[in-house]
């Protein structure tokens, strides 16, 4: 795998710079964005950065498609993005250029359950690209094109269906509090709901 992924290291903005922190709307993510992501679908992040931070800073938004893997401190954890995103440097990003997006997050999902069976069950502190030196690809060349025309449905269901959640759970946010107070009734609800949706 170490011959055909290249990663990207990312990084963080100056914390004491408030330019790349105070307003930002560009997804950030630290490990604990991959741990909380559901089905391991990244659509937004506990913190965010500037476009400033972006511009002048390591911190490189990956495309749609791309994979993280947390590398140090949390070690081990796989996330896609669902959209564009930056990350720190606890983290590993793999674009999809030599692997398609499908054939890509599982080979890294797979090449990382792998390193930490050779592990033999001990925590490990770190992956590197070393760690992928003796860890196969999860598909041949020749049926990756196969491959991905199977998986690539399936996953964009998972990343519709997260962010569907999303959505609705932020109507639910939003017309909740407003039915328990009674300031709000259930078919004024209904209505806002339908606008919504």
């Amino acid at each position: 795998m170490s011959h055909v992924l290249e990663p990207v290291l990312g990084g963080t903005p100056a914390r004491a710079c408030a330019g790349y922190w105070d307003d930002g709307d560009q997804l950030w993510i630290s490990a604990r964005d991959i741990t909380s992501a559901p089905s391991r679908v990244i659509v937004d992040t506990t913190e965010k950065i500037t476009s400033a931070a972006v511009s002048e800073t390591k911190a490189r938004p990956l495309p749609v498609g791309s994979v993280i893997l947390t590398a140090r401190g949390t070690v081990g954890e796989v996330g896609r993005l669902a959209r564009p995103a930056s990350f720190n440097q606890s983290c590993y990003g793999f674009r999809p250029d030599a692997l398609s997006p499908g054939l890509l997050y599982f080979s890294v999902l797979r090449a990382t359950e792998r390193a930490k069976a050779v592990a033999h069950g001990s925590v490990f502190d770190t992956i590197t690209m070393a760690t992928f030196d003796h860890l196969d690809l999860a598909w041949e060349p020749t049926r990756a094109a196969d491959a991905e025309s199977r998986i690539a449905p399936l996953l964009d269901a998972i990343s519709a269906a997260v962010e569907e959640n999303r959505t609705l759970a932020a109507t639910r946010d939003a017309l909740l509090p407003q039915l328990m107070s009674g300031k709000l009734r259930v078919r004024d609800a209904e209505a806002a709901a339908s606008a919504v949706l």
